[in-house]
């Protein structure tokens, strides 16, 4: 017997969403939604497959993106695919699976078949309720990008073209690949610059403003991430991004980088989210601090990026920062509403931006299971760091939700009730913490902070430079970091300098 989808989706184009333009690729983003889906449903192979012509013979169905890419099991794939379609009207997503280990889902938009996805496991595995799930909402989200493919290639060759391929589908794919950069805070680019203008680049002080700007963020990874040798590990963080770059480097990439000015009323949307982004960097700061990780920077640069997503759905439907506001529902229910009106939520569409930008696959992860109930430390850090700024902001919060999350990142309630307590009053200043430092390690750090290098501080201080070298490296191990970078940004962060 044949059963309703699990998953609330609509189907219909939403009528407040902007056509896309003719002719928009679709490879990619169909790509990008296999990839995950492969990660979620823990499978060998996903592959996703378009309708080319009317009918469900196996002959009609093109791959139209796998995960990993072609594979040799493409035509049992293909041929489980054109079997699902056999059949099945376009009321229910059915799934079948056959004794070869792959599933199938067909696929149909407006009352026509618009293709099938197959995704294939190794022996011994189960179609669990979860996995099926997965799969259907996949075939969701692919309906209209399919069909809008399928229109473009019979348009083609001269057939009728496939009626409802407009929508949010090819209005969301448009955006994603129109978005190619973030743009910064006209404010902070300008500090940024005066601080490496310097006669002894404040390094630094650069470094911690960069960490304050979601678009800048973007930026400098996609710099340090794009020329990294074959097997060398990909930078989540800034300081590394940055020391990979250099000064020279990071003045030539922000100086043409785009900006948006505070209290343009065009900019709102990314000057909200440039707000909540830093307040949701300054909750997983105390968050990883309370919980002993080490993976600050990290943590910084998934909590500024971690809403991106938004900004797609805000360009392609213009109604949405008033529609989804973030005072009239809790972040979870907002995300359901997200993908029932839309097909995508936001935290998905961000996922899918930082992959396009070439972004470590950590990011990427983190951002996507942020709203999610994965045990991922920096996803789980994240996304209760994202509840604690929105409790600063006076929005809702569901109050079992954060309990449950702050355990999982490793929070008793107690500990929770401290941060939330202290969270709204510790942004107004800077507290120092004790220094475990010596007054000459002190002196050092804040040379060091002026940007200025071991020999002109050896200078300063009338001591030799292989001095101030064991002075820094001894600072360096008793703080447990491994450069200067950090170890500013660490006396700026404590109050030691």
């Amino acid at each position: 017997m044949t059963t309703a989808p699990a998953v609330s989706l609509s189907l219909a184009p939403h009528p407040e969403l902007e056509p896309a333009p003719a002719g928009v690729p679709t490879g990619d983003l169909l790509g990008m939604l296999a990839r995950h889906a492969q990660t979620l449903l823990a499978a060998d192979q996903v592959w996703v497959f378009v309708c080319m012509q009317a009918g469900d013979a196996t002959d009609s169905l093109a791959l139209a993106a796998s995960s990993p890419p072609g594979g040799e099991r493409v035509p049992e794939a293909r041929e489980a695919a054109a079997t699902t379609l056999r059949g099945h009207g376009s009321r229910f997503r059915r799934v079948s699976f056959d004794e070869s280990g792959i599933s199938a889902i067909p696929i149909h938009f407006d009352g026509s078949a618009a293709g099938a996805i197959a995704a294939a496991w190794s022996p011994g595995h189960s179609l669990t309720e979860r996995k099926t799930d997965v799969l259907r909402e996949l075939a969701v989200l692919s309906a209209p990008i399919l069909a809008a493919r399928a229109q473009a290639a019979t348009r083609d060759a001269g057939a009728a073209p496939v009626a409802g391929a407009t929508g949010y589908g090819p209005a969301l794919v448009a955006v994603v690949k129109d978005f190619d950069q973030l743009p910064a805070l006209e404010d902070t680019r300008a500090r940024v610059l005066r601080a490496l203008a310097r006669r002894h680049s404040a390094t630094g002080e650069a470094i911690a403003l960069i960490e304050t700007d979601p678009g800048l963020v973007a930026a400098v990874l996609r710099a340090a991430n794009s020329d990294l040798p074959r097997g060398r590990k990909r930078i989540v963080g800034v300081p590394a991004a940055v020391e990979t770059i250099g000064p020279d480097g990071i003045v030539e990439l922000v100086s043409d980088w785009p900006t948006f000015r505070l209290l343009s009323r065009s900019s709102w949307p990314v000057q909200t989210l440039t707000m909540h982004a830093n307040a949701t960097r300054f909750a997983a700061d105390v968050v990883a601090r309370a919980i002993g990780s080490t993976l600050r920077h990290e943590l910084r640069a998934m909590a500024l990026l971690h809403d991106i997503g938004k900004l797609v759905l805000a360009r392609a439907w213009k109604a949405y920062p008033q529609r989804l506001n973030a005072s009239l529902a809790a972040p979870e229910h907002r995300v359901a509403i997200e993908r029932r009106l839309l097909g995508l939520d936001h935290a998905a569409l961000g996922a899918l931006l930082i992959e396009r930008w070439g972004l470590p696959k950590g990011l990427a992860t983190a951002v996507e299971n942020h709203h999610g109930e994965q045990a991922h430390e920096p996803s789980t850090i994240v996304r209760l760091a994202d509840m604690l700024a929105h409790h600063m902001h006076g929005h809702p919060i569901d109050e079992q939700s954060i309990v449950r999350v702050a355990r999982a990142a490793g929070l008793d309630q107690p500990a929770l009730r401290r941060i939330l307590f202290d969270l709204p009053r510790s942004r107004g200043g800077r507290r120092a913490d004790p220094s475990p430092l010596t007054p000459m390690q002190t002196k050092v750090l804040r040379l060091m902070a002026e940007g200025k290098k071991f020999k002109a501080i050896a200078s300063d201080l009338g001591l030799s430079e292989s001095t101030i070298r064991s002075h820094a490296h001894t600072m360096y191990a008793r703080l447990g970091i491994v450069d200067r970078a950090q170890a500013v940004l660490l006396g700026v962060e404590r109050g030691w300098i």
